[in-house]
């Protein structure tokens, strides 16, 4: 047979000839070559390199540095994460007394509240932050509360007992030791605290601390987004019109409300009745009063405490059971 000859479909089936096709060749990926391989390139991108570039006149007149605000949120949950790295690199830090996952959340918290309540100072962000460390590190024979807050309505207990103890010189309250007050705690063990501190160390610096004067956040940025997946979600794929029309969708909504949707009906030339408004006023009340509940200070503590019993709870059934899922399990298993 031929090779230009051309078999009949019976006869591949028959003798299980198939038809040679030219194999596809494999592209190996390399990160350290991907900005400089052409042959990785699109034609759009050989286009724009073809171009003559374009060169943009600089003012030297102008002197001003442009520094990048943090988001305190973000900043806040690089210290659970350095903790949690610090335990699953170094053996003997985790179990009870120690750094546990409830250990993790309170040093987190605290962290981002020494930020949070001290927005116009870097002095009092760094204090506040090491405050935390100290207090923590304390004994019954070597208490360390000096940078504790001071007063009876301290969130320190030993700030609070030095608080009513008799008016006497600074210096010697300081120095001198509180009759008969006991610890409601166990300090952090001394390999806890020696693995820790470079962690409080680096999220400590005056750079960082500058970057997050003001107390910005970026809550706002994410709740525009979430709706904007809520429109269009990520694991559905769309064009660039669909997502265009969510994002001009999710700003008339973010920022009027529900109402948005009639007016925009009502652009299109579509009437809404009665029951569309009705529908449109109670979404609105309802996403209102769910802010402000979210807003109050005992469902914040609360929504806290359950959050942190049910770490607490996935962290027992981790150690007993094994880690059954998780990033990187493969490299374990």
């Amino acid at each position: 047979m031929n090779e230009t000859q051309k078999i009949s479909r019976e006869t591949r089936s028959t003798k299980k000839v198939q038809k040679s096709r030219p194999r596809k060749r494999k592209q190996s990926f390399n990160s350290k070559t991907a900005e400089t391989d052409e042959s990785s390139f699109s034609a759009s991108r050989k286009k724009l390199k073809l171009c003559d570039e374009v060169n943009v006149p600089v003012d030297h007149s102008i002197d001003y540095r442009i520094i990048k605000k943090e988001c305190i949120g973000h900043v806040q949950k690089r210290m659970g994460t350095r903790l949690r790295d610090v335990k699953k690199k170094n053996k003997g830090l985790g179990g009870k007394g120690k750094l546990t996952a409830k250990m993790i959340d309170k040093l987190t918290i605290y962290y981002g509240l020494a930020i949070r309540r001290n927005p116009e100072s870097i002095d009092a962000m760094y204090n506040d932050i090491w405050a935390t460390y100290f207090h923590y590190s304390s004994t019954d024979e070597h208490p360390q509360h000096e940078k504790c807050p001071a007063g009876d309505d301290s969130w320190c207990e030993w700030q609070r007992a030095l608080a009513v103890l008799p008016k006497t010189s600074g210096a010697k309250r300081t120095k001198n030791k509180i009759p008969a007050f006991v610890h409601s705690y166990k300090p952090l063990p001394q390999n806890v605290l020696t693995a820790i501190k470079p962690i409080y160390e680096d999220l400590s610096k005056e750079e960082l601390l500058q970057r997050c004067l003001g107390g910005f956040t970026q809550n706002t940025n994410e709740s525009f987004n979430q709706l904007i997946w809520k429109i269009s979600p990520k694991h559905l794929l769309g064009g660039v019109l669909s997502v265009q029309i969510a994002a001009y969708a999710s700003a008339c909504i973010f920022n009027e409300g529900n109402v948005a949707i009639l007016k925009m009906l009502e652009s299109l030339g579509v009437s809404c009745g009665y029951h569309a408004h009705a529908y449109v006023t109670k979404a609105d009340s309802q996403r209102i009063s769910i802010a402000e509940q979210r807003a109050q200070d005992a469902t914040k503590e609360g929504r806290i405490a359950r959050r942190q019993s049910q770490k607490s709870y996935l962290k027992y059934t981790a150690d007993a059971e094994g880690t059954l899922y998780g990033p990187g399990i493969e490299d374990i298993m």
